[in-house]
């Protein structure tokens, strides 16, 4: 069951990146939208499971390497934490770093 619950929640968490993907190069946003459109917490609740995700998304410019940066650059990254409730899974954390180009 504990395998089923981190699939699930790695599939939760693969498809906010996607749509963050998707309306990236698609230029239905840009990077310093990220931040108000994503950022922050949200819940899934699954009844059969019996199982809640808690999904915290932030994001921030960095430089070319991922390192958080004072500035805006042209590049950005999205860190991604999923949890569940009860605490079955290890908390699953994505990050990807976008570039302005």
């Amino acid at each position: 069951m504990i395998h089923f619950i981190k699939l699930q929640a790695l599939q939760i968490a693969q498809r906010y990146m996607d749509r963050i993907d998707e309306r990236l190069y698609a230029d239905a946003i840009r990077l310093n939208a990220i931040s108000s459109l994503y950022d922050g917490e949200n819940e899934f609740y699954f009844a059969k499971e019996n199982m809640n995700y808690i999904i915290n998304i932030t994001s921030s410019y960095v430089d070319s390497l991922g390192t958080p940066a004072n500035t805006i650059t042209s590049f950005y990254r999205v860190n991604l934490i999923i949890t569940s409730q009860p605490d079955v899974i290890s908390p699953i954390r994505i990050s990807r770093l976008y570039g302005a180009f």
